[in-house]
């Protein structure tokens, strides 16, 4: 073993430039995956411990307060399979608020502080310790809405009577349950007594007009061992609790919602590594096969002085996997202040303070795990020294490199280009693995591509629009659509009338978010099979279709409080809204339902020049209702922002780390290359050319494989990418991505890499200019 240790440490000083290219590429590996899992751990484990402190149970029923009876209260109490429950009221109000005098597009939600409210300090690194009880008249913000207000501002709304509330807002805190952006709930804080005074202005269902409802939150503890899924299938037969409620998302729901961001990042990182481990196997095979083809003289000698096979391929097999170890540790060091930064910025995304702890122990085992199987493949590549014996090495007896192709293109203008292909047919089983991991890399680029220009945020937060916006409809129900047109009509013949009213309701056993438009144009596409037209028929999501059994052209049941009616399923139809699970229903199949509130409600006119006219006819027509000309929702707008700039992100990084890596790759291969035609590029100095045309040769040579892998790459990706995206953003609900085709989108990936590849071949083939034609006589 000693001996075997002096031939590897004299590998290592006299041959450092393929091993550092090595440790390089493994640095970047670990470097790749290390803030990805760290950040994973981190929220997994901030989430548990405030799920914890919030007391949050495995079962969370949101039910309006006017509906929660005795009968449901016994039936919650006296399970069997319930531990303990808790009821906390929670006032949702309907009306936008106005904030330091202007209305704002935004719906909130009024909870009553406890002492277990975690309050920001001044730049959201850190939580207050000291004294953060509210008083009355102030109110504390979920992290979320920290763009969109910010302390001091004044935020007031109206109960049905016209009595005014005003809260001031006292800072940030962390909604543990509700917090992240994926969540449409805007939960904040107010003092006990503010909680208390507006209760008691909150309507009732039974009134026309709903400014503030009171909504209870039953937090269910189950049994040990007691599915959440099973008890609510038993609590809807008890008491119809699931039928009424707004929502009754389990433990596990509310969790995936916060870390859905993470969730999709981790797919595609894992997807990034196991294809740029795969690179690194080649060009490690690659290495491996020419350090055998240019050494097996010296290879000979060492198997004539009584080396064996066995301890030849476990020189090799310790020198790159003292490389992979370098680079995995190098990694892990520089990975601590690039966590740090990941950390904070997927914070915008999940509203929840972790910490920004590496997991050393999970993301070393990793890289033990990508040691070890690159270790499997270096074994299986050095099989060939078995072939090789003391006497064909000493003798010089090997096999042609050069030139010995069965294709024999013939050297013609463009010289370089010629000379480039007759190369690579020559040496097809080198290049052959080039080519692969060129295309390898240009595939995952592509995809990325396509994820980033093709991720569409107004998908995200879809939803209707128009020219003027209708809000505090009060009384006002889908019934009325006629009556509110007819307004509008006399202003403006052309102009329509757009509503939607959406609600949780049961079907086939599940509680799911239904919605129904009375518009001109459907706002959804069906995927498969047509929208409905008539009050009996219903198009949902495959989601839906997977979770209920029920295909295009079944029934399907919906029950909403004491009303059950049957539809037939005319079509599907792809939202990330409600993360896949939502059904779409005519505006008279809702009305069957005997739901008819409206929740959006917008004016599409035919001459915008009389919007005036429109708003103020309108506005003079109702008592209540309030038109004015629509402009984007601010809270909507920010995290579009947001989710754009952190995609944008995520392409810069990925593409900068794989050109350098694939520069990284060619620097080695160029290398391997020079060594080998070291005598070669002499008698091409010899016959007069300069050193100038052959570094434009060589690159060219790089290229011409580039631009092979990248033909490769692109098939794979047209045929692949779509499936791939799709089966990673399924738990987003995206059940079928719709991926841009572009030329730009499909061909800038292969540009950047082969002009980057072209300029590393170039950069390192300096060493030409050092070769001089006299060295052809000494050899």
């Amino acid at each position: 073993m000693k001996s075997i240790m002096k031939l590897v440490t004299a590998d290592l000083r006299t041959k450092k430039g393929a091993f550092i290219g090595i440790a390089f590429l493994m640095m970047l590996i670990v470097i790749s995956f290390t803030g990805t899992v760290s950040n994973n751990d981190d929220l997994i484990k901030a989430v548990d411990e405030n799920f914890a402190q919030a007391d949050c149970g495995d079962l969370l029923i949101r039910l309006y307060s006017d509906m929660l009876s005795d009968d449901i209260r016994d039936a919650v109490n006296n399970d069997p399979h319930i531990s303990r429950a808790r009821y906390d009221s929670t006032l949702m109000i309907y009306q936008r608020p106005h904030v330091n005098g202007e209305e704002m597009e935004i719906l909130l939600e009024l909870s009553e502080y406890t002492d277990n409210c975690k309050v920001f300090n001044d730049d959201c690194t850190a939580f207050l310790t000291g004294d953060t009880a509210l008083q009355k008249g102030e109110i504390y913000l979920p992290y979320k809405l920290r763009t969109l207000m910010h302390t001091g501002d004044v935020i007031t709304f109206t109960a049905n009577d016209g009595t005014e509330f005003s809260l001031t807002v006292k800072g940030l805190y962390q909604d543990p349950i509700f917090g992240a952006l994926t969540v449409s709930s805007n939960r904040c804080i107010i003092s006990p007594e503010d909680h208390a005074d507006i209760t008691e202005k909150a309507s009732h269902l039974t009134d026309r007009a709903r400014n503030i409802l009171a909504c209870t939150d039953i937090n269910i503890h189950t049994t040990d061992g007691h599915s959440p899924y099973e008890l609510k299938k038993e609590l809807n037969d008890k008491c119809s609790i699931i039928d009424m409620s707004l929502y009754s998302p389990s433990r596990e729901e509310l969790e995936d919602n916060i870390k859905l961001f993470t969730n999709v990042g981790v797919r595609i990182v894992f997807v990034y590594i196991v294809l740029l481990v795969t690179v690194v196997i080649i060009i490690m095979a690659n290495s491996i096969s020419s350090n055998i083809e240019m050494e097996h003289t010296d290879l000979g000698i060492l198997r004539s002085q009584g080396f064996t096979q066995m301890q030849i391929r476990l020189k090799f097999v310790i020198e790159y996997t003292i490389a992979l170890a370098a680079g995995a540790v190098i990694g892990l060091i520089l990975s601590y202040p690039a966590c740090g930064a990941l950390i904070r910025l997927f914070m915008r995304l999940s509203c929840t303070l972790t910490s920004t702890d590496i997991s050393i122990g999970k993301c070393a085992a990793l890289s033990l795990l990508i040691i070890l199987i690159c270790v499997i493949f270096i074994f299986a590549a050095t099989a060939k020294i078995s072939k090789l014996s003391p006497v064909r090495a000493i003798s010089g007896i090997s096999e042609d490199m050069y030139f010995n192709s069965r294709l024999n293109i013939p050297v013609r203008k463009p010289l370089p280009l010629s000379i480039a292909l007759r190369q690579i047919t020559s040496d097809v089983k080198n290049y052959a693995g080039s080519i692969l991991m060129f295309a390898i890399l240009i595939f995952f680029l592509i995809s990325i591509s396509v994820f980033v220009s093709s991720f569409d945020t107004d998908a995200v937060y879809k939803g209707m629009n128009g020219d003027i916006k209708i809000t505090n409809l009060g009384s006002l129900t889908l019934s009325d659509h006629d009556s509110i047109e007819n307004v509008i009509k006399q202003k403006d013949e052309g102009a329509f009338l757009s509503m939607e009213s959406s609600h949780r309701m049961n079907i086939d056993g599940q509680q799911i978010m239904v919605r129904a438009y009375s518009r001109d144009k459907d706002l959804f596409k069906p995927t498969y099979g047509r929208a409905p037209v008539y009050d009996n028929e219903i198009m949902i999501t495959n989601s839906v279709s997977r979770s209920t059994g029920k295909e295009i052209g079944d029934s399907i049941q919906i029950k909403y409080i004491s009303t059950t009616e049957e539809f037939v399923i005319t079509g599907y139809f792809s939202t990330v809204n409600e993360y896949g699970v939502m059904a779409c229903l005519t505006a008279d199949g809702i009305k069957k339902m005997h739901y008819e509130d409206i929740s959006e409600c917008y004016v599409t006119l035919s001459d915008r020049s009389k919007a005036n006219e429109v708003i103020n006819a309108l506005n003079s027509s109702f008592d209540m209702l309030s038109a004015e000309r629509a402009k984007e929702n601010e809270s909507t707008k920010k995290y579009k922002k947001l989710i754009d700039g952190l995609l944008d992100i995520i392409g810069y990084v990925i593409y900068s780390m794989s050109v350098l890596f694939a520069s990284v790759i060619v620097v080695m291969m160029t290398r391997s290359a020079f060594l080998r035609e070291r005598t070669d590029l002499g008698i091409y100095k010899a016959v007069g050319m300069v050193s100038s045309t052959l570094r434009t040769q060589f690159a060219v040579r790089f290229l011409v494989v580039a631009v092979m892998g990248s033909l490769m790459g692109s098939i794979a990706s047209a045929a692949v990418t779509k499936p791939m995206l799709t089966s990673m953003l399924k738990i987003a609900g995206i059940t079928e991505f719709e991926a841009a085709s572009d030329i730009l989108t499909l061909t800038m990936p292969s540009a950047i890499v082969c002009a980057g590849i072209f300029a590393a071949a170039y950069l390192a083939s300096h060493k030409i200019k050092k070769i001089e034609v006299r060295e052809l006589i000494t050899e």
